[in-house]
């Protein structure tokens, strides 16, 4: 059996048109936490994958890309800035995640979550 797990993904991306590719990728299978940072939940093979598409794209002498793994009893906390505007839903986000409602709970345990 596969083990899906948690990862953030950040990036600095030194030309735009790279940086929008790498945004586009991240977009389609991570969730956007802050500019640059993504929060992806994928088993082993996934992330692979995932990492072999950004790997076509940045600049390995440039650019920087990092990919650190959560480990699954961590809780999420933020403080600040909410990820989207208020009254800015994302019905396409999990549910745990807080964007797709209006959510004052700044701590999401990872270990209860699953990919929605």
């Amino acid at each position: 059996m596969k083990r899906a797990r948690w990862f953030i993904i950040c990036y600095d991306v030194c030309q735009a048109k790279r940086l929008t590719k790498l945004y586009r990728i991240l977009f389609a299978t991570a969730q956007p936490m802050q500019y640059s940072v993504f929060l992806f939940f994928g088993d082993d093979a996934e992330l692979l994958q995932l990492h072999r598409k950004m790997l076509r794209v940045i600049e390995a002498n440039i650019d920087d890309l990092r990919i650190y793994p959560l480990n699954g009893q961590s809780n999420l906390y933020w403080a600040g800035r909410t990820l989207l505007p208020t009254g800015v839903f994302d019905h396409s986000a999990p549910s745990w995640c807080g964007l797709n409602k209006e959510c004052a709970n700044h701590s999401l345990p990872l270990q209860a979550r699953s990919k929605s």
